[in-house]
């Protein structure tokens, strides 16, 4: 009687440790589940923020490259406009050369007019100045362009 009682409490206990067991091997299989659905959806997501991330990057390189073009423009005109000051300026040396040697004075300073080499030194510093204020508005700008842009931009 005594072995009989035993082997069904063998067998409960043997039941009841597999039912444990399948329990927790069903409730793995749920938590694997729902970890792969979450890393789905995190990787949708990073997908998608990566996409917007890009979209932004072209649109904002685009921006600096338009400003960097604007300003080597400008840049390029403020060259044209100083090597025209120093052409004129070294022609104007030649013709005052002229006269005076015709005339036979020494050249002269009366204040109203500056040497030639005074004020080619001058205007390439002018020209300097000019250069490093436009590069400074170009920061200034591309600062501002791309801070607006991103206000009205959606996160």
């Amino acid at each position: 009687m005594v072995n009989k009682a035993l082997i069904y409490l063998l067998i409960l206990v043997i039941s009841v440790l597999g039912a444990l067991f399948y329990a927790e091997m069903r409730t793995r299989q749920a938590v694997l589940k729902e970890r792969a659905e979450q890393q789905l959806i995190w990787q949708q997501a990073y997908t998608i923020a990566s996409q917007k991330a890009r979209e932004k990057e072209k649109d904002l390189t685009a921006l600096v490259q338009k400003e960097v073009y604007d300003k080597n423009k400008r840049v390029k005109a403020l060259n044209n406009s100083l090597n025209s000051v120093l052409d004129e300026l070294r022609k104007e040396r030649r013709d005052s050369r002229r006269e005076s040697e015709i005339a036979g004075n020494p050249p002269s300073c009366t204040g109203a007019t500056l040497p030639s080499e005074d004020a080619g030194f001058l205007a390439r510093e002018a020209a300097r100045a000019d250069s490093i204020l436009d590069e400074r508005d170009f920061y200034y700008r591309s600062y501002e362009s791309i801070r607006r842009y991103l206000d009205k931009a959606p996160n």
